[in-house]
């Protein structure tokens, strides 16, 4: 059986990325699910931490990019609130 993650991800029920990025002057974590047998697909890339256990952010919608490993910022540099933090309501 090849290695390739093509041939992997066809035999697999689902599929998860995890990628580092830089933003802020900050190595951060990314989690999205690439392929998910059953339910709904979430379409989104989210930040991710651990922190007594893990904890999925909202979605990174400053970047581009992040999956491939050279993410783009495109956002708005205003990340001081609450709000913005992993782990906070949509």
């Amino acid at each position: 059986m090849s290695t390739f993650p093509s041939t992997q991800a066809i035999s697999a029920d689902s599929v998860i990325s995890l990628r580092y990025f830089e933003a802020f002057g900050e190595v951060r974590q990314a989690i999205s699910v690439i392929k998910k047998r059953t339910g709904k697909h979430e379409r989104t890339i989210r930040e991710m931490r651990f922190d007594k256990g893990i904890i999925v952010g909202n979605p990174i919608r400053d970047f581009e990019g992040v999956l491939t490993g050279f993410p783009r910022f495109v956002g708005v540099a205003l990340r001081a609130t609450k709000g913005d933090e992993p782990g906070a309501a949509d």
